[in-house]
């Protein structure tokens, strides 16, 4: 068995292939990794960068609610209307995502520092993707 999956959206089509649909995750398993900068708690590899917007504490439970967007990175929802919460994870381009912010963002010394909600995908705001 190989080739092209042709059949459902294959983020890496040469590389997986999964033709009986039996994996829940693309790629051998998206890897998250917490790399530190986020973190005041210095638990990642790298020190905390104070200019970043501070890691939640269910940043896991965040990432596992995620979901794919036509933007490339994963998004999660939190709460519904205008108290909505979006947080957004990246592909380091090696196959491991990492929190990347949100639209309540702050720093530690609660600077706001937050993503925008005009570049959170329309579809992820309306709860399509």
């Amino acid at each position: 068995m190989g080739g092209d999956n042709l059949y459902q959206y294959a983020p890496n089509p040469t590389g997986w292939v999964d033709p009986l649909g039996l994996s829940k995750q693309c790629c051998g398993g998206a890897n998250y990794e917490n790399p530190g900068h986020h973190d005041p708690s210095g638990k990642g590899p790298n020190n905390y960068n104070s200019s970043k917007s501070v890691l939640p504490e269910n940043h896991e439970q965040l990432w596992n609610q995620s979901k794919l967007a036509g933007d490339g990175n994963r998004w999660t929802k939190v709460g519904t209307g205008k108290k909505a919460v979006y947080h957004r994870f990246q592909n380091d381009g090696n196959g491991n995502w990492h929190w990347n912010g949100s639209t309540a963002g702050k720093t530690s010394t609660g600077k706001p520092r937050q993503i925008e909600l005009r570049h959170v995908p329309k579809g992820i705001q309306r709860g399509l993707e």
